[in-house]
């Protein structure tokens, strides 16, 4: 019993309500993409993000259904963006995943809001992960070239399930963390890539925002790696 008012009360900490990704002004001639995306299978909110228990507590993944327009599109429409001769191309889009991981900014509320062991153990990995710093804000992987890679370090979140997670030491502490995956192939040619994108939201409507905003940026960056 006490265990699940304790999930009540971080579902009401955390915010329990969807919110939808909105970018607005794309453009792209659609017959250059092929989508091939599948819904994550991740655990409802009171088995994941919103179970102080679970090792997803604080990391949200962001639905098909929270996105407008939908990912194919957005996705579509950022390529044609940063990459015009896409078009002439063939591309399919087979990974286009997002999660939002403020799990260091939530086990801090609980360690400050509940007593006893519970309370201190979250306190103790909140402070455990804040000790990274960088100095910008996005950072991408190409898989398998650089990601994974070996480290000692403590993941916030769950080790090696491929979602939400990453490694103190790339993220500047106190920041949230938009983990973004993207695979796809042009022309046949297979491309895997992870970015982190770090911010400090105001507020829920700025957490979208943000995550818009790591979105493009991530595209970007990889359309320039692409290209070189």
């Amino acid at each position: 019993m006490i265990r699940w008012c304790l999930i009540v009360c971080i579902c009401i900490l955390s915010g329990c309500a969807t919110k939808t990704v909105k970018m607005n002004g794309l453009t792209s001639p659609k017959s250059f993409l092929v989508s091939k995306l599948k819904e994550v299978d991740y655990p409802s909110f009171m088995a994941a993000e919103g179970n102080i228990y679970s090792c997803r507590y604080g990391i949200a993944y962001k639905r098909p259904v929270e996105f407008m327009p939908p990912r194919d599109v957005i996705f579509a429409g950022l390529l044609y963006r940063y990459y015009p001769a896409i078009k002439n191309k063939n591309v399919e889009l087979h990974q286009f995943d997002i999660y939002y991981n403020n799990r260091l900014k939530l086990l801090d509320v609980f360690g400050r809001a509940f007593d006893g062991v519970a309370g201190s153990i979250a306190r103790d990995a909140a402070e455990r992960g804040k000790y990274g710093f960088m100095d910008k804000n996005l950072l991408i992987d190409s898989v398998p070239e650089t990601f994974p890679f070996k480290t000692e370090e403590i993941v916030v979140g769950c080790d090696n399930a491929n979602e939400g997670e990453y490694y103190p030491s790339r993220v500047s502490g106190g920041h949230d963390v938009a983990v973004i995956w993207l695979r796809f192939s042009i022309d046949n040619k297979q491309h895997h890539f992870r970015a982190l994108y770090q911010f400090q939201p105001e507020d829920n409507d700025d957490v979208l925002k943000h995550i818009s905003i790591g979105i493009e940026k991530s595209i970007k960056g990889i359309v320039e790696r692409i290209l070189i």
